[in-house]
C-alpha cells in the first residue's frame, strides 16, 4: 500500500513539473525573440560604408600660405567635425563642423601656423556606419637667403651671406649647402640670433659656377625648408682681376712698364713696354682695340693696333728697339706702349679688334 502511494506521488509530481516547464516554455521563447530582436535590428542599421575621405590641397605648404581640406562622403548633409593635432596637443582639438552639401562634399580653409595631423569624424545614423578620416599636413617655413661680394668674383674672395627665418627660430641652426656633383653637400653652418638671422662669410672656391642655398632641417612643428638657390661665377685668381670670360685681354701696368696678356682669365706672357713722355702720359682707364695695320711703319715698326681714338694711342713695335733696354722709367712714348718687333707680331696675331686694354696706374 505504502509502495502504491509513493509511485501515486512521484507521478503526481513529474505531471506538476511538465505542467509548469509547459506554462514556462512560450513565455521564455517569447522573451528570447524579444532580447534577440534589437540585436538584429542593430546589426541591420549602421553598418553601410560612407566612404569618407579626407583631402589637402598640398601636403606641404609654405608658412604664410593658404590651406584647403577638403572632404567626402556618399551621405549628403551629413555633420562632419574637423579636429586637429599638433605636436603641443595630447589628442585631437576640435576645429569645426559643418554640413557636407548635396553632393556630400566640405570644404574648410586656414593658414596654418605649424605642421599637424587633420582628422574629419562622421558620428553616422541609422544606415551608415560611424566614420573617420585624417591626413597630415608640414608647414614649412621661410628661409631665404642673400649675398654681399664685389663683383666680378674671384677665387679666395670673401662672401657675405645673409639667413633669415620666419616665422622666428631663434637659437635655430642653418645649413649652407652647395651644388657638388648634382648632389647638395653642407660646407657651413650658422646658428640664428634672437632676430631669427645670422651673417656669416665664405672665401669663395676656385670652381668656376657655384650654386648655394640655405637649408633648415625639419622639426616636430615645421617640415624642412631650403631658400632658392643663388648662382656665383667664381673667376680663377689673377693679379690683375680679369674675368674669366674674356677671350683676350691686355693689361698695361703703367707704373711697372709692363704689358700682360691673358686669356680666359689666365695670365699667358708678359712684355716689357716704353710709355708716354712726360706731357704725353700713357692715360689710364679701359680701351678697346678698334683698328689693326701691319706693317705698323716708322716709328710704329712691325705692326700697330690703335686703342684710343680720340688721341691716336696705340700697341706698337718700334724702330727704336735699343729704348726697351733702358732702366726705368722708361717715358718715351706720345702716350704708346711700344714694344720689341717681334713681341708685338705675337701679340698682334693674338689680339682681334674688340680686345680690352686695361691701363692701370
Amino acid at each position: 500500500m505504502r509502495q502504491r502511494s509513493r509511485v501515486a506521488l512521484v507521478t503526481i509530481m513529474f505531471l506538476a513539473c511538465v505542467a509548469v516547464l509547459a506554462a514556462i516554455g512560450p513565455a521564455s521563447a517569447l522573451a528570447a525573440t524579444a532580447a534577440s530582436e534589437p540585436s538584429a535590428a542593430k546589426a541591420a542599421a549602421g553598418t553601410a560604408d560612407p566612404g569618407l575621405t579626407l583631402s589637402a590641397s598640398a601636403p606641404v605648404v609654405q608658412f604664410g600660405e593658404q590651406l584647403t581640406l577638403a572632404g567626402h562622403l556618399a551621405v549628403p548633409g551629413a555633420t562632419l567635425t574637423l579636429s586637429r593635432r599638433t605636436s603641443a596637443d595630447v589628442g585631437f582639438v576640435g576645429v569645426q563642423t559643418r554640413t557636407a552639401d548635396a553632393a556630400g562634399n566640405s570644404t574648410w580653409s586656414s593658414q596654418p601656423q605649424v605642421s599637424a595631423t587633420y582628422r574629419l569624424d562622421y558620428a553616422g545614423d541609422a544606415i551608415w556606419a560611424p566614420a573617420q578620416a585624417e591626413v597630415a599636413v608640414g608647414v614649412a617655413p621661410v628661409l631665404s637667403l642673400g649675398t654681399a661680394y664685389r663683383r666680378p668674383l674671384f677665387a679666395g674672395d670673401p662672401v657675405t651671406f645673409e639667413v633669415a627665418l620666419a616665422p622666428a627660430h631663434p637659437g635655430a641652426v642653418v645649413e649652407l649647402q652647395r651644388l657638388d656633383g648634382g648632389a647638395w653637400v653642407t660646407f657651413q653652418s650658422v646658428t640664428l640670433d634672437g632676430q631669427s638671422r645670422a651673417s656669416v662669410r665664405w672665401a669663395a672656391d676656385p670652381a668656376l659656377q657655384v650654386s648655394v642655398r640655405a637649408f633648415f632641417a625639419a622639426d616636430a612643428d615645421y617640415s624642412a625648408a631650403s631658400s632658392d638657390a643663388l648662382k656665383m661665377y667664381v673667376n680663377p685668381a689673377n693679379a690683375h682681376r680679369v674675368p674669366r670670360h674674356f677671350r683676350h685681354y691686355v693689361v698695361i701696368v703703367i707704373h711697372e712698364y709692363r704689358l700682360y696678356y691673358y686669356e680666359r682669365g689666365v695670365m699667358v706672357r708678359r712684355f716689357n713696354v716704353a710709355l708716354g713722355r712726360p706731357g704725353y702720359r700713357t692715360p689710364v682707364g679701359t680701351f678697346h682695340i678698334w683698328g689693326k695695320r701691319e706693317p705698323g711703319g716708322g716709328p710704329l715698326g712691325a705692326c700697330v693696333m690703335f686703342d684710343t681714338r680720340r688721341r691716336g694711342l696705340a700697341i706698337h713695335g718700334t724702330d727704336q728697339p735699343y729704348l726697351l733696354n733702358d732702366p726705368l722709367p722708361r717715358d718715351y712714348s706720345h702716350g704708346c706702349a711700344r714694344m720689341y718687333n717681334t713681341q708685338a707680331r705675337w701679340l698682334y696675331a693674338r689680339c682681334p679688334v674688340g680686345t680690352t686694354v686695361q691701363n692701370l696706374r
